[in-house]
Formats: structure tokens, sequence, C-alpha cells
């Protein structure tokens, strides 16, 4: 008897005959042949099996269960027709029920998920793929909600009722290319509710095989998506607007800038021409000078805003370089201010020398770092300025530190790379050189971090990626 056992009982309990696979479960077998059957079981199991077979052999069949170690088996107890002198004999057929209760329980387990999901889930036939199409032979409460179709109205029929007007022609040949071949397959398509109204899915679906590897149902999982598809399209429609209002915004401030070079040129000449030393009256004198401060002031700002609109005109070309070249390039630019302060300038380009980038970037670069180390240097000690390169695996990490002056972090971190940010009261500081270099470094596809404590000194960290394969 496949999974289970035949045993004949006489009115002792005693097993007379044994017979069935699940005899593999006892090693000693031979032992079995005359034993009592209810001693294998507990005090509190033999109590009600007594009972049972008591009343067996009073002529009522039973069946129940009973559990033997780990294993559950159903019992089926009967009396056998009565031989002279044989006495009455109860026959026992034993059904090992341990997968199968495991199967059910997983069961049940999945129907109570697949019952209270959130996501419509549709159980379809395998076939045909063609008109008429596979006919849908269950759906869950979540499809229910979501379609507005009750579960009666659909079965029989095909999903291909939520279609409509607006559903994806190329993702559904995408979704049918995968049906003919038997592969699961995930789409996005708009499908409509009983009443009409059009909403968002995600659709994916995986064919089902019985034990011979028969395909013999599709199942559907389909979650609404439609209100990250309308957040999808908001955030197009955004983009969009944003694009265009920097675009009208750098427009402004290309038109506004080429209008002011003029007027702002003529102030400087006018400036330039008037020489404030005949004049004795000290309001005449004061407001000439105000003049003039302010005329330069102009110019500076105007100056600024074409720095600042260069850098957001457009990708920068760029090439391969070498930062030792290029390093010293910019020193030499700056040889006089590096004659009067007399930094120790450490470099190591041990990790590398060649990196891709603009070359007017990377001297702009290179020389507001530079100058600001100048600047902003330390009144107690030495100036040290120190370059250190890192290889990585998508390009080339420099390091440019100092032991100047510092900055606090805690106060001023978030706007470092802000425009027209001072941290430290310096003469002829405008707040830009760092919001350069920060627009240089990510235009040219890099990243730029700063490490700094007051009075210790300044790190910062760019790194200058490879151009891709």
């Amino acid at each position: 008897m496949p999974n289970g056992m035949i045993i004949v009982l006489d009115e002792q309990f005693t097993m007379l005959y044994l017979a069935g696979d699940e005899l593999k479960r006892f090693p000693a077998r031979a032992a079995l042949m005359g034993a009592c059957f209810t001693r294998h079981f507990t005090d509190l199991k033999q109590a009600s099996l007594r009972p049972w077979l008591s009343q067996t052999f009073a002529g009522e069949p039973l069946s129940f269960e009973a559990r033997y170690e780990e294993a559950l088996y159903q019992v089926r107890s009967v009396l056998l027709p009565e031989e002279a002198g044989k006495g009455r004999l109860v026959l026992l057929l034993l059904q090992n029920m341990t997968r199968q209760k495991q199967e059910e329980a997983r069961l049940r387990l999945l129907e109570s998920v697949i019952t209270h999901t959130t996501d419509a889930v549709i159980i379809s036939e395998a076939e045909p793929i063609d008109q008429p199409g596979p006919q849908i032979v269950y759906v869950n409460p979540a499809f229910t909600a979501m379609t507005g179709y009750e579960a009666a109205e659909v079965i029989g029929k095909n999903p291909r009722l939520l279609q409509g007007p607006g559903t994806n022609r190329l993702e559904l040949d995408r979704l049918r290319a995968a049906l003919n071949a038997w592969q699961p397959c995930t789409v996005e398509l708009q499908n409509y509710k009983k009443d009409g109204t059009p909403f968002w899915i995600s659709f994916t679906v995986v064919p089902v095989a019985d034990a011979t590897g028969w395909f013999t149902h599709w199942i559907s999982v389909e979650r609404d998506i439609t209100a990250l598809k309308q957040q999808q399209e908001n955030l197009k429609r955004l983009n969009e607007d944003l694009s265009r209002q920097n675009k009208e915004l750098q427009q402004f401030s290309y038109i506004t800038s080429h209008n002011l070079r003029a007027p702002v040129a003529n102030l400087m000449s006018i400036v330039g021409l008037v020489d404030p030393e005949p004049i004795l009256d000290p309001t005449t004198a004061w407001l000439l000078e105000t003049f003039r401060t302010v005329t330069y002031q102009l110019n500076d700002t105007l100056n600024d805003l074409v720095d600042i609109l260069v850098l957001h005109k457009g990708s920068a070309p760029q090439q391969w370089l070498s930062l030792a070249a290029e390093w010293e390039q910019v020193s030499q630019s700056v040889s006089s201010s590096l004659d009067e302060v007399q930094p120790r300038i450490s470099l190591d380009f041990r990790g590398g020398d060649r990196l891709y980038g603009n070359l007017v970037y990377v001297r702009s670069i290179l020389l507001n770092l530079l100058t600001n180390a100048l600047k902003y240097r330390a009144d107690d000690r030495p100036l040290h300025i120190s370059l250190l390169t890192e290889a990585q695996s998508d390009g080339l990490r420099l390091r440019f530190g100092d032991n100047g002056s510092g900055i606090d972090l805690d106060r001023y971190g978030a706007r470092v790379f802000a425009p027209y940010q001072r941290f430290q009261d310096r003469p002829n500081s405008k707040g830009l050189g760092l919001f350069i270099v920060h627009s240089q470094v990510r235009a040219m596809g890099g990243q730029i971090t700063v490490e700094s404590e007051p009075g210790l000194g300044t790190a910062f960290v760019i790194d200058f990626v490879y151009p891709p394969d």
C-alpha cells in the first residue's frame, strides 16, 4: 500500500498482519508482529484509540486521524467477516497524510495571500493565445475593487475586455510575443474600468505548468500605478516648465548683461577722466568718490554675471591634460604672489597625473584654489599647500589642501559653494570663487567636496571623471 499500511488486529489490539510502504518507518518490523497496536501512541492518544477500536469490534466502521512521531495518519477501521475459531478481527487502513496536510496548509496560506492582497490577481487558461484568447477562471477581490467587475462578470471571458483605445499597442505586442514563447513578462498598460474610467497598471504574467511540464494556466498580477504615472507626468511637465523658465532667464541675463556693457563702459571712462585733485568742495569730492566706488562695483558685478552665464552656456569641450603641466602654468601666473608669501608646496602626483577635463576650467579651478589658499592663510604660521592625487576606477581624484584659517562647516557647510558667500573678512573677497569652482567641476561631470576645521586648514577633494569607453 503506497504511503500507508494494512494492519489486522484481534480483540486485544494485537497486530496479526502488517503490510505496506510505511513499515519502513519502523526499523524492527519483525518485532511489531504480535505487539499491541496502541502501545505505539502516547497515553493520551491511547485513551481515545481504545474506545474507537472497541466501537469497530462492535460492528461500527470508523475513520479518524492519529499522529505517530512526526507523521499524521488517516486511519479507517472495519470489522472483518468472522471466521470459525478465529474470533473477531478488525482491518486497519493507515494512510500517511503528512505531505497532503502540509500542501493543504500551504494552499490555504496562498489562498489567503491572494484573497487579501491589494494587487489584482487573474488566473486564466493557458490557451488559446489567439482569438478568442484564454478564458479567466479566477479573480480575487482586489480585481473587483480595481476594475469594478464582479467575478461572475468576467469568469469565462478574456482579460482583453479591460483594454481600450488608450492601451499601448507596442506593449501588447511585447506581451503577446512573451505569451507565444511561454515566458514571463511585465508591461505597463492603460486599461479601462467597468464604468469606462482609464487607469494604469503594471501587469506581470507568469505561465504555470503541471507535473509533466505542460503549461496549464497563466497567473497575472496587476498593480494600479495611476498615481505614479500622474506623478511622472507632473514631474515631466515641471521639468519642461523649469527648462523653459531657465532658458528665458538666461536669455534675459544675456540681454541685460549685453545692454549694460556700453553704459558701464561709458561710466568707467568718465570716472577715469575726472581728476579729483582740483575739487575743493568736500561734498562734491565725496559724491565723486562715491560715484567712482559704485561704478567699479557695478562693473565687477557685471563681470561676475558674465562669468556665471559662461558657466551655464553649455557643455565644456574636454581633453586629456597633464595636472603637473597645468599646475606649472597656474603657478607662473601668480609667481609674484608666491614670491611674496613663500608658501611650502608639496606635490604628490604618484596616484596619477593625467585627467580628462576642459583646459580653461581646470586652470580656473587650480587658480581659484591657489589664490584662496594665499588669501586666507593663517597669520600665526607659514603657509603649506599640498596637492595629492589618487587613482579611481572611473577617474582621478585630486586632494587640494592647505593649513590656512579654515571654514566653519557647522555654520557655513550648506552654502560653501553658493555665490557671494564670504566666510572671513578679507579685502577684495567677492565670495564667488568657490561657486565658480563648483560649477566648473560639475560642468565637466565631476564632483567636489570640502573638509575643513577653523584654525587648522581646508581640503577640497575633486573627482575628475574619465570619458566613457
